[in-house]
């Protein structure tokens, strides 16, 4: 989870929405460059207010800073592509391996890796 996403109380049902967004950024010298990223936000409600297009561009952010680990690119524009709702499950159901595959615990944003 990140900071974007509040945590629920244990069990409690949430509903996770995938966006697809580009980020479009600038280097030290002035460079346009561009990259399409996916992010996970996760809300009370299926509707999407223009709040949670705000928290979906935030962690499209997030996920370009972590990708790319430059702090002298400089982002000028989010454009989210898509937002596809995924379901209203809790956290378990969210992070439940596929069939015929293990779950890892390792640390991070997930509290599982699929083997």
């Amino acid at each position: 989870m990140n900071s974007l996403t509040p945590a629920p109380s244990k069990g409690a049902r949430k509903h996770y929405h995938l966006v697809a967004g580009q980020v479009l950024f600038k280097n030290k010298e002035d460079e346009v460059g561009s990259i399409t990223l996916n992010a996970i936000v996760t809300s009370d409600s299926s509707k999407v207010p223009v709040r949670m297009i705000g928290r979906a561009q935030q962690a499209l952010q997030m996920n370009f800073h972590k990708r790319m680990e430059d702090p002298s690119l400089t982002i000028f524009d989010v454009v989210v592509l898509g937002l596809t709702h995924c379901g209203h499950m809790t956290d378990r159901e969210w992070n439940k391996a596929p069939d015929g595959t293990q779950l890892q615990e390792i640390s991070g944003d997930s509290p599982f890796t699929i083997n």
